[in-house]
């Protein structure tokens, strides 16, 4: 499982490389265009924000994946190792709730908007609320999992 979770990190770092490269040549070319000729590509602010969500929400996924997101330790110090766990659960099972109120409107706004469609592109504006989707969801699942595992193991494993 491990190694599944690994392959599909891999994957999405790659799309990540691929879209910001991909955001900042559309971006580039478009103030090319803008300054040298007094043109520019009009799909290319809605691509370019398209990819911008989407990088947001896998980013997002990525840094709680390897546990690099931003946390606030003022409790720790004041907590024992044998009691620590009991602090983690409740704050994976606090941003597991969160998430899934994230989730559960981040759907309804997605489902709204399936008809709606962008500007320019025509393309259905639901693929930008499916990154929040996606994002809050593999988010909730990876809290939800930690929290179930500390219950169980009732002990907190050492974070490099």
């Amino acid at each position: 499982m491990k190694k599944l979770a690994d392959l599909i990190d891999r994957y999405i770092s790659w799309a990540l490389v691929i879209a910001l490269l991909f955001m900042f040549m559309l971006i580039f070319l478009n103030v090319v265009l803008r300054f040298v000729f007094s043109t520019g590509v009009s799909i290319a602010e809605e691509l370019a924000r398209f990819a911008f969500i989407w990088t947001t929400f896998l980013g997002a996924y990525l840094a709680v994946r390897e546990n690099r997101h931003i946390g606030i330790s003022g409790l720790v110090g004041y907590v024992s190792k044998q009691h620590m766990w009991i602090l983690k659960l409740v704050i994976n099972a606090i941003e597991a709730v969160i998430l899934a109120v994230v989730l559960v409107g981040a759907w309804e706004i997605f489902l709204a908007n399936m008809g709606g469609r962008a500007p320019v592109s025509g393309a259905p504006v639901a693929i930008a609320f499916s990154a929040v989707v996606v994002g809050a969801g593999a988010m909730l699942i990876i809290f939800a999992v930690r929290a179930l595992t500390l219950l169980v193991t009732r002990r907190v494993e050492d974070e490099t």
